[in-house]
């Protein structure tokens, strides 16, 4: 069985990114602090999130905020521009909790044409996604680095 709980919080606003398929992806970072560790010590725990759990996560959350994350583990190697195999940990987040917010307008890294004006619901039948093509930055993801 690989699964993973962690409560923690975000090390940075998270940004939304998409794949050469238009597949909306989020790489973030959550601090988990230590729980026997008598100087606070705390753990940074590299996550990805995909599809509308990433949407979300950038829409809503913030740098600071607290999240709980229920996913998998998942270990994967590179070679770096050096010649050197790296290798990688981070964990595949199934579930994402929001377990704070803040009074303040939604996180700015995920703000589409779309959500900032209404009336583009009513005037055409496009996804979100769709609006966001202008806007997007192409990653080149090979199909084997995806989780699925």
């Amino acid at each position: 069985m690989n699964q993973v709980s962690l409560i923690g919080r975000l090390t940075k606003d998270p940004e939304l990114r998409h794949t050469n398929n238009n597949l909306a992806f989020c790489k973030f970072t959550v601090a988990v602090n230590r729980i026997f560790s008598p100087d606070k010590q705390a753990d940074f725990i590299n996550c990805v999130a995909w599809r509308a759990q990433a949407e979300n996560l950038c829409k809503y959350q913030r740098k600071g905020n607290m999240i709980g994350i229920v996913g998998s583990i998942m270990t994967g190697s590179y070679d770096g521009s050096d010649g050197v195999r790296r290798y990688t940990t981070e964990v595949v987040a199934n579930q994402i909790h929001f377990l704070s917010f803040e009074k303040q307008e939604p996180a700015q890294a995920y703000t589409p044409d779309y959500y900032a004006n209404p009336s583009a619901q009513q005037q055409t039948d496009k996804r979100p996604e769709d609006f966001m093509q202008s806007k997007q930055t192409e990653y080149d993801i090979n199909h084997d680095d995806l989780p699925f």
